[in-house]
């Protein structure tokens, strides 16, 4: 039988099936007859994502004027993974679980400055409040093995 010709866009050609034995989510390529990645990444027609390059340092950790920059391009709180991409190919789930921590910081600062029931009342206004900038770098320089690295981006290859 002879090669079909290649699709240029994998993750559309047709139908989205889930593996139950693995648990992993495929994508069938009519074109190619087999199932690929749903970022189409196998694909040989696949181009990667180019992402901003010049928010990392040469030791590989994410640059410190970086962050809330990041921080404006994400949804604190959110559910959705989808709220956690960015602009710099940093893996979705691993912005959440820093952001997380960002939170639950922002959280005990309030809790130790306002109290409990002023956090009940009024919690929206008082995040609103403590999610600077300012904020953030102190978060961040608490405890610095918090920080994002290279590691952390989308099909890192060292």
């Amino acid at each position: 039988m002879a090669k079909k010709e290649q699709c240029k866009e994998c993750k559309f050609c047709s139908m989205m099936s889930h593996d139950l034995g693995v648990g992993r989510l495929h994508v069938f390529c009519e074109y190619q007859e087999r199932s690929l990645t749903p970022d189409g990444s196998e694909c040989d027609d696949f181009e990667q994502n180019k992402y901003e390059d010049s928010c990392w340092n040469a030791d590989g950790s994410f640059k410190t004027e970086f962050y809330w920059k990041l921080r404006q391009q994400v949804t604190i709180c959110s559910c959705f993974m989808s709220s956690y991409e960015n602009s710099y190919g940093l893996d979705p789930h691993k912005v959440s679980d820093f952001f997380e921590g960002y939170e639950l910081f922002i959280d005990a600062r309030i809790l130790d400055n306002h109290g409990d029931k002023e956090w009940d009342r009024n919690y929206e206004p008082l995040f609103e409040k403590y999610d600077t900038e300012a904020t953030l770098l102190e978060f961040l320089n608490n405890a610095p093995e918090r920080g994002l690295t290279r590691e952390m981006m989308r099909s890192y290859t060292s």
